[in-house]
C-alpha cells in the first residue's frame, strides 16, 4: 500500500513540475551600493519564438528599508526586433502613506514585483530590448539593491 501512495506521490510531482514553463528571461541586475546614478540605464533582453502566446513582463525591484521615499518612476523603453521603440513611464507604489512596504521582505530587505506588459502578445519573433531608469528627482538613487525584469509565457 505505502508503495502505492508513494508512487502516486511521485507521479504527480513529475507531472506538475514538467507543466511549468520556463521563464523566457529571469534577471537581475545589482546597483552599485554608492546609489543608482540618473544617467545610469540597465538593459535586458530576451527572444521571443512563439508569437501567438500571451505573455507577463514583471518589473522587480529590491530596496533597503532605508529608502527614502514611498514610490519610484522608471522610465522604460522598449525595443522590437525591428528596432520600433516605444518609451513609457511608470510609477510604482512601494509603501503605504504610513510607511509600510508593500513588498515582500526579509530583514531589512524589501522585493517588489510589478507588471509592466500583462497577456501581451509579441508581434514579431525575435529580440526585443527593455532599458530602464530611474525618473526620480535625485542623482543618485540611495538603497535600491536590484532591479530586474521577468518574462513569463502564459498557460
Amino acid at each position: 500500500m505505502k508503495k502505492i501512495i508513494l508512487f502516486y506521490f511521485l507521479l504527480i510531482t513529475v507531472v506538475f513540475t514538467s507543466c511549468q514553463k520556463p521563464d523566457i528571461l529571469d534577471k537581475q541586475i545589482d546597483i552599485n551600493p554608492e546609489g543608482w546614478d540618473f544617467n545610469e540605464n540597465f538593459q535586458f533582453q530576451f527572444i521571443i519564438e512563439d508569437t501567438s502566446a500571451f505573455y507577463d513582463v514583471i518589473f522587480t525591484i529590491r530596496n533597503t528599508s532605508e529608502y527614502k521615499f514611498s514610490n519610484i518612476w522608471v522610465m522604460i523603453d522598449k525595443y522590437s526586433p525591428q528596432n520600433i521603440q516605444s518609451k513609457k513611464r511608470y510609477e510604482y507604489t512601494l509603501a503605504t502613506p504610513d510607511g509600510r512596504w508593500l513588498g515582500n521582505g526579509l530583514g531589512d530587505l524589501i522585493d517588489h514585483k510589478f507588471i509592466v506588459d500583462k497577456n501581451v502578445k509579441f508581434q514579431q519573433k525575435g529580440k526585443y530590448k527593455y532599458i530602464v531608469n530611474h525618473e526620480m528627482r535625485i542623482d543618485k538613487l540611495q538603497n535600491i539593491q536590484t532591479i530586474g525584469l521577468n518574462v513569463k509565457k502564459r498557460n
